[in-house]
């Protein structure tokens, strides 16, 4: 709820609001669905559509006379997510401080609806409240005289607004303000909202004996938007009739902590979301969910058995959240299918899920991305060599190295399981039930190959090795390539693409891969550092190869 502490020249803000009431701007293009409306949106605001369709639902018969999805949009504008600087009102007004009609462009068709509910809706003269927790004091001098651009969210009541580290208090005695909370998540919401360009003159100046500064304002002229000409009207002539020397921009907009009501809306809107998946499965990726949703997260999805499917991808999860998901699979044998990829799990909350991990009954688990290296992987081969369900493991764009490599290998090498001193004696540990294994860029070399070819040489269960864009050469493919034609018999798809590494020394290499290989049915060697004539040949060798299929 912050913006800048400068005064801007009467004509900082002119362009961009000229730009926003030209033909160019919001005055020729056509009214659309919300939907529509922030489709421009979504690269700003990932996930901007979850709570559209939690909007639009509240929304079937709106009050004062909207339409749907003019009142879903007002919604939309008062809705609050993590992160808190990321939720629409903030980056919305953020776009407009920067005065910048560049980034104004994906904001067009949005502000066409909201600004078309916000007009239609009846000005009220009211006193209406906001509290900051800056000291803005100095900033407002006594008949002061200045204009608000952003699009001021207030309260009728000053009670439900107090901020724990409030600086200042704001008495605002509006003629014009629009009164939203019809159109806002939650009943009890009492918001107004102020339009950008109202003008406003200071009458009371109070530092409190608490150290809060109490600033009365009254409104002396009502904001442009409010004429009914005004998409039509040349900017040039509004901006000199409403821009005076001391326009400034506001700081009510400013960063805090978020509330217990933004909390509460925050396990609402996750709630909706998750109550949307009837079957056995939900995918909650992409909702910046963090370690402290996990705990009503997991409560919802995983402590109650009923999901065997679960994605968790592209949050923000740590090694915290990662303590509080273990504690959910404690006796889960109904989860099946857990996707981790894109947070920051990282080692330590390898160690504290894995172990939960291996009495379940998991069979594809997914860890891209989560900045594990060869101390996490310790763990990660303990769970490879005692659970008796894992087929799917993917572990690419980590750091596991050779050395992650190694203690994966000796945990799938089934000569050494079978001759291992077993630590753990409550799970006697049986042959591989691992399938497909996902290793790339992962910064693995020649080194890490003459592990991962030892331990092909007895594992049977392996059908699947991704290794892309790692650090592999020609000496490590040979190496692999003599393994897989006289010791292994069950690897079906292997993938090498990306490893620049890899180049026309290894052409014999193929051949006799190809020639003497039964089992392979997938090879994919493309942007390896092939040369086109060495890429026709490969072809060539395999163009009479049943069921068999070469990426180059």
């Amino acid at each position: 709820m912050g913006g800048s502490n400068r005064k801007p020249k009467p004509q900082t803000y002119q362009t961009f609001f000229e730009y926003l009431l030209s033909p160019n701007g919001i005055v020729e293009i056509p009214i659309v669905t919300l939907e529509q409306a922030v489709t421009p949106l979504i690269p700003l605001l990932p996930n901007i559509r979850t709570y559209v369709r939690l909007a639009k639902d509240k929304c079937n018969n709106p009050s004062d006379g909207l339409t749907p999805n003019e009142s879903a949009s007002i919604m939309l504008y008062t809705m609050g997510w993590q992160p808190y600087d990321q939720c629409l009102y903030m980056v919305l007004n953020r776009t407009i401080r920067s005065k910048n009609c560049a980034k104004l462009q994906p904001w067009l068709l949005y502000l066409k609806l909201f600004l078309t509910a916000l007009t239609r809706l009846p000005s009220n003269q009211m006193t209406v409240y906001r509290e900051n927790n800056f000291d803005l004091g100095q900033q407002y001098e006594l008949n002061e005289k200045f204009v608000w651009w952003d699009f001021a969210l207030c309260s009728v009541s000053s009670e439900q607004i107090s901020l724990a580290e409030t600086k200042t208090r704001f008495s605002i005695n509006c003629r014009s303000v629009k009164n939203i909370h019809k159109h806002t998540y939650f009943p009890s919401d009492s918001s107004v909202l102020i339009l950008p360009g109202t003008k406003f003159q200071v009458v009371e100046r109070i530092q409190q004996t608490d150290d809060i500064n109490l600033i009365t304002l009254q409104e002396i002229q009502s904001s442009f938007l409010l004429t009914t000409q005004t998409f039509h009207k040349k900017s040039q002539t509004l901006f000199q009739k409403y821009c005076l020397p001391k326009s400034r921009s506001n700081r009510l907009f400013s960063m805090r902590k978020p509330s217990s009501a933004s909390v509460t809306f925050r396990q609402v809107t996750l709630r909706e979301l998750i109550n949307a998946f009837d079957d056995d499965w939900i995918n909650l990726s992409e909702q910046n969910i963090n370690d402290r949703d996990m705990k009503f997260v997991v409560q919802k999805t995983i402590a109650n058995k009923r999901y065997k499917r679960v994605r968790l991808a592209n949050n923000h999860i740590t090694a915290q959240g990662a303590l509080t998901l273990g504690k959910s699979l404690q006796n889960n044998n109904t989860l099946q299918f857990l996707d981790l990829r894109n947070n920051s799990i990282g080692d330590l909350g390898m160690q504290i899920l894995l172990p939960q991990i291996i009495r379940s009954n998991l069979k594809i688990l997914k860890l891209e991305s989560n900045g594990i290296t060869s101390e996490g992987a310790q763990y990660l081969a303990e769970l490879v060599r005692c659970n008796r369900t894992l087929t799917e493991l993917y572990l690419s764009q980590n750091r596991l190295g050779d050395v992650g490599v190694e203690l994966l290998t000796n945990a799938l090498n089934e000569d050494k399981r079978a001759h291992a001193d077993h630590d753990n004696k409550d799970v006697a540990p049986k042959p591989s039930t691992l399938q497909h294994l996902y290793l790339g860029d992962n910064d693995i070399t020649d080194i890490g190959i003459g592990y991962l070819a030892n331990m092909l040489k007895s594992n049977r269960t392996l059908t699947w090795l991704w290794l892309s864009n790692n650090q592999i050469t020609n000496p490590g493919l040979q190496i692999l390539s003599s393994v897989l034609i006289n010791d292994n018999f069950t690897l079906q798809w292997l993938f090498l693409n990306s490893n620049k590494g890899i180049d026309d020394g290894s052409l014999d290499t193929f051949a006799s891969l190809f020639k003497y290989n039964l089992s392979l049915k997938t090879i994919y060697l493309y942007d390896c550092n092939l040369s086109d004539a060495v890429k026709q040949t490969l072809h060539r060798l395999t163009r009479y190869k049943r069921d068999f299929d070469l990426e180059v």
